[in-house]
């Protein structure tokens, strides 16, 4: 599943599934732009470059996109993981704030960078575009209603986009993890076990990353519009 050559943009990439999506895309021969706004973590992925960047930010997006296309001239793959995780609250007690920080960051910041992406995607009449939601989205989860909504958006979002960029050979899917072993998922708190996981060890953000490989790679060209859960059997 060669990307040697492929230009790749990973948002979220600082630590966790993000890093070793860019990780796994450095070592099948693609060039990364590794983003994150957290600058912790960043300067040690192995990536081409790496970018301080907050992707539900238009105007940083625009800056991101600018400086791909001025060095490299195309923009192959993009890998939409960034996000943040559910307050452990139900909804009657998720301020409208935390409700609206949920839906720009785990929501916005997808659509941001479609949109600023897909143009270039158009003009090479090819992209790959593959995009991070949760189990969660399919489930539903007690207590993070506003990520499970925010992350069913991205669902939303990725099949009619999929089906707007079917012509000019544009792929779009969605990898929506289980129970990955995460700094999100260990704050949170959550065991790993059923319902969970049926699978006899927890996920691991390899797990992911080799899935968003093979989602990119020539072997994948004629997947579009699917959702995909690498979750241990614990969603069926």
């Amino acid at each position: 599943m060669s990307l040697e050559k492929k230009i790749a943009i990973v948002t979220g990439a600082a630590r966790g599934i993000g890093r070793a999506i860019a990780e796994r895309l450095v070592a099948d021969g693609a060039r990364v732009w590794a983003v994150d706004r957290q600058a912790e973590g960043l300067k040690e992925v192995p990536a081409a470059e790496t970018v301080i960047a907050d992707v539900s930010s238009a105007t940083d997006v625009g800056k991101l996109i600018d400086a791909v296309l001025a060095r490299d001239a195309r923009i192959d793959l993009l890998i939409n993981n960034a996000g943040i995780g559910g307050q452990g609250k139900h909804l009657v007690d998720v301020a409208s704030e935390e409700w609206e920080e949920m839906l720009r960051v785990n929501l916005g910041s997808v659509y941001l960078m479609c949109r600023a992406a897909v143009p270039q995607m158009i003009r090479q009449s090819c992209g790959r575009i593959v995009n991070l939601a949760s189990m969660f989205a399919l489930s539903g989860a007690a207590g993070s209603t506003p990520y499970a909504a925010a992350k069913a958006g991205v669902i939303g979002l990725s099949k009619s986009l999929a089906r707007e960029l079917a012509p000019h050979r544009i792929t779009v899917n969605v990898v929506a993890p289980g129970i990955i072993d995460t700094p999100m998922f260990r704050a949170r708190g959550i065991e790993p076990g059923p319902p969970w996981l049926l699978w006899p060890r927890i996920g691991q953000p390899a797990d992911v990353a080799g899935l968003v490989a093979f989602l990119c790679s020539d072997e994948a060209e004629f997947i579009t519009g699917q959702v995909i859960s690498p979750n241990g059997g614990g969603w069926m």
